[in-house]
């Protein structure tokens, strides 16, 4: 049984690819991946201070693998 604070959203991978290489960002050298249920708040938290006109984020649906 879920309690009232749990979501009933589906769990998604949210990455950050440079735009001007195509590679997906990385932190000492291991690709950095947000699992997340709210992918909206990941996908801000990633830009945030970055320029959207070279970083693109990608959301992809963990239950399906269908990327948003």
């Amino acid at each position: 049984m879920m309690g009232p604070t749990m979501s009933l959203r589906r769990t998604c991978a949210v990455q950050l690819f440079d735009r001007r290489t195509g590679s997906v960002h990385r932190i000492n050298g291991a690709a950095l991946i947000v699992f997340t249920r709210d992918p909206e708040a990941a996908v801000a938290d990633l830009l945030e201070g970055r320029d959207p006109a070279l970083w693109e984020v990608r959301v992809s649906d963990l239950e399906t693998g269908r990327r948003k």
